[in-house]
């Protein structure tokens, strides 16, 4: 069987600093908040906070869920990345849990870009451009850049 190289996940301290930041954010301030304000938006305990942080113990899927919605974050996706967390001991549940993570971002990825090539043009339908085109609009920007170089107060005087 071929392996196929799985994308690093992020882990429950990326998902509390992004919540850390986001709330920051929401309020206003410049720097990210600490971990007692994120327990107070969470309602449980700065200890909990910080175990999930060092790792001592993992998020519940209750508390998974609550995160996302404030993150904005698919659900499936993080409870995905908790349980590849969860599961150290066992390489083939970390492997599946990570399988179904990759499937939950290529979704939005593969629509990300179906959305960019619809905006594009056919390779029939562009535009032609020729050298001539490009090289007359460069002098006309470079005069009118001069013009207001020379003059900063005076209006541009390249009658335009």
């Amino acid at each position: 069987m071929q392996t196929i190289e799985l994308p690093k996940l992020p882990r429950t301290r990326d998902f509390l600093n992004q919540l850390r930041r986001k709330i920051a954010d929401n309020e206003g301030l410049r720097r990210p908040v600490s971990d007692y304000h994120v327990a107070q938006v969470l309602k449980v305990s700065s200890a909990a906070v910080s175990w999930w942080r060092t790792g001592r113990t993992g998020m519940s899927d209750e508390m998974g869920l609550r995160v996302a919605a404030l993150l904005g974050v698919d659900e499936r996706y993080l409870l995905a990345c908790l349980n590849v967390e969860r599961n150290k001991r066992n390489a083939a549940v970390r492997n599946a849990w990570q399988r179904i993570a990759a499937a939950g971002l290529a979704l939005p990825m593969l629509l990300m870009l179906l959305l960019i090539l619809a905006g594009q043009p056919k390779t029939a339908e562009a535009e032609t451009v020729s050298y001539n085109s490009i090289h007359s609009a460069q002098r006309r920007r470079r005069k009118r850049w001069h013009g207001a170089c020379l003059f900063p107060l005076v209006p541009q005087l390249t009658g335009e």
